[in-house]
C-alpha cells in the first residue's frame, strides 16, 4: 500500500515555513510558487503557480494544507487561482475519500467597521475581493465535504499572526514588534480618538496555530475556528503589558499556554494565556 503524505499548497508563506517547521520532511510534498532555501532541503518540493496551472500528483495525501492565496489585485486572477485550487482538490479527493483539508481563511470575512468584538457566529459581511473569494472557497469547500462523508475540513478565520520563526524582513514588517519594543524601553505611543484606543485588534501566535492544525483530530465533517490568543487594541495592549513590566515577579510564574478561543470582552482581555506568548 502506497504511504499517504501531506500537502503543503503555499509553503514559502510566513505562516507556511513555520508549518513545515513541525512536519515531517520525508512525508510532506510541497507546493509553493518557487522553493525557499529557509526550509529544510529535505522537503520535496513541487513549482506550481495556481494562476496558471493545477496540481497533479500520483502520490496519495492524507492531509492537505491550503495556506497560498493570490496577491493580484485583478479580479480575474482571483478566479483564476481559485479555480485551479478547486481542481486540484477535487484530484485530491478522487484519492482519497477520506481526505482531511485545512483552509486558512481570514477574520476579515466579518464586518470591519463594527468596533466590537466577533466571535465565530458573527454574521459575515466581507468587503473586499480578497476576504469575498476567501469566503466563497469556504462555501465551496463546505460543499465539497457534503458529498463526502469521510472527509474532515478545518477552516481557520485567522487574524494578525505573530511570533514564530521570522526572518529579519518579516520582524520589520510586523508593527506590533517595533511598537512592544517601544513599550520594554518605556516609550508609549500616543492614541487621540476613541477608535483608536478601544477598536480590537486580535493576534495570534503562529506556533500556537501550527501545533493545533496539527493535533490529531477523528471527527468527521466540517469545523470552522477563529482562533485568538488575544483582542485588544494596541492601546489596551500599551496599557496591560506597561502595567505588568512594573512587577517581574509576575515575568517568572509558571503560566498556561496561550489557548485557542476569543476574547470576547473587556474583563478577559488582560488574561494570563495570552501575556505567555511575549513573556512579559
Amino acid at each position: 500500500m502506497q504511504d499517504m503524505i501531506d500537502l503543503v499548497i503555499g509553503s514559502n508563506s510566513y505562516l507556511g515555513i513555520n508549518l513545515c517547521r513541525i512536519l515531517d520532511p520525508r512525508k510532506t510534498l510541497l507546493v509553493s510558487k518557487r522553493s525557499n532555501d529557509k526550509l529544510n532541503r529535505a522537503f520535496t518540493f513541487l513549482p506550481c503557480d495556481l494562476r496558471e496551472f493545477k496540481i497533479e500528483i500520483s502520490e496519495q495525501v492524507s492531509r492537505v494544507f491550503i495556506l497560498a492565496r493570490s496577491n493580484s489585485p485583478k479580479k480575474e486572477d482571483q478566479i483564476s487561482f481559485y479555480q485551479n485550487l478547486e481542481a486540484s482538490i477535487l484530484l485530491l479527493a478522487a484519492q482519497n475519500v477520506d481526505l482531511e483539508i485545512h483552509f486558512i481563511s481570514t477574520s476579515l470575512v466579518y464586518a470591519s467597521h463594527e468596533y466590537e468584538p466577533y466571535d465565530k457566529h458573527t454574521i459575515a459581511a466581507p468587503e473586499d475581493l480578497y476576504e469575498k473569494m476567501k469566503l466563497d472557497f469556504e462555501k465551496w469547500l463546505y460543499s465539497l465535504i457534503s458529498w463526502h462523508k469521510g472527509m474532515k475540513l478545518r477552516v481557520y478565520r485567522i487574524p494578525l499572526l505573530i511570533g514564530g520563526y521570522l526572518r529579519s524582513a518579516d520582524r520589520e514588517r510586523q508593527l506590533f514588534y517595533a511598537f512592544y519594543n517601544d513599550i520594554r524601553q518605556g516609550n508609549l505611543w500616543f492614541f487621540s480618538t476613541p477608535e483608536s484606543k478601544h477598536y480590537g485588534t486580535a493576534w495570534l501566535d503562529v506556533e500556537v496555530l501550527c501545533t493545533q492544525m496539527i493535533i490529531a483530530d477523528e471527527a468527521k465533517g466540517y469545523h470552522s475556528y477563529l482562533p485568538f490568543s488575544g483582542n485588544l487594541s494596541y492601546y489596551q495592549f500599551m496599557r496591560q503589558a506597561h502595567k505588568r513590566l512594573m512587577f517581574p515577579a509576575m515575568r517568572s510564574r509558571s503560566l498556561p499556554p496561550a489557548s485557542f478561543m476569543q476574547m470576547a470582552s473587556e474583563d478577559q482581555w488582560g488574561k494570563e494565556d495570552f501575556w505567555t506568548v511575549f513573556k512579559v
